[in-house]
Order: C-alpha cells, then sequence, then structure tokens
C-alpha cells in the first residue's frame, strides 16, 4: 500500500532523530508534523470544492458551526493520535525503506515548508484565477 506521507515523516523523523536524540519525542514530533501537513492538504481541497459550492458544510450538513468546529477539532486530534500509533507501528518498515532512498541525496526536510504552503496557497491562486476570468 502506498502512502504519500511516509517519506515526509522519514525526513522529518531524521531530523528530529537528530536533534532531539529521544526516540519517543522525535516519533511523535514528526507524524504531529505530518499531522499539520495533512491538514494543509485538506485545506487545499476544501479551498477548491469550496469555490464551487455556495454556503458552508455545516450548513450543509444541518449542525451549527460552533458544533461543526467542535467535531473538527475532537475529529483532527483523534487523527493525529491515530497517525501517531500507525507510523510508531511502521516505524522499521519506512527506515529500512528509505534509509538509503536517492532522494535523500537531494531532499532536505525545509522543503516540506514549501510543499505544505503550496497545498494552501496553489489551490488559492487557482480559485482567484478562475473567479477572475469569469
Amino acid at each position: 500500500m502506498i502512502k504519500p506521507f511516509d517519506y515526509a515523516f522519514y525526513s522529518l523523523y531524521k531530523l528530529y532523530l537528530d536533534t532531539e536524540k529521544e526516540e519517543p519525542s522525535n516519533i511523535e514530533s514528526a507524524s504531529y508534523s505530518i499531522s499539520i501537513f495533512k491538514l494543509s492538504f485538506i485545506l487545499g481541497i476544501g479551498i477548491l470544492t469550496g469555490a464551487f459550492y455556495h454556503g458552508s458544510l455545516s450548513e450543509h450538513l444541518g449542525i451549527s458551526k460552533d458544533l461543526f468546529k467542535v467535531l473538527g477539532v475532537v475529529a483532527l486530534f483523534l487523527y493525529a493520535a491515530l497517525d501517531k500509533k500507525s507510523y510508531k507501528k511502521r516505524l522499521p518498515e519506512i527506515v529500512k525503506k528509505y534509509k538509503n532512498h536517492p532522494r535523500n541525496k537531494w531532499f532536505k526536510s525545509w522543503m516540506l515548508v514549501f510543499v505544505g504552503l503550496g497545498f494552501i496557497f496553489i489551490p488559492i491562486i487557482i480559485v482567484k484565477s478562475i473567479q477572475g476570468s469569469i
């Protein structure tokens, strides 16, 4: 099964391993960073889909905005905890797969900041350009 964010996790895990030196701490730090990275991806998808639908998701679901926010935050924390557990379980497999990967020579973990920002800003640019041409 292909996990698209595994290499990003490995890159951050390796970075945190070099700086924090504690095994449980660097797994948590890398997995929570990947959760934020995934959240930026979901936000980008939301920006793109929101441009084509009128009204908010909470209105379509028939719940109040406040309840929607609370449920969203609870879901994010639950997802982050499950994601951390998954990465902790699969850590030996991920390290084995990416330890000698050719991408390690040119890809640095700081580049993930630009990828995460791209997940948000590229959809904004697409939406603005579509709205400008309509």
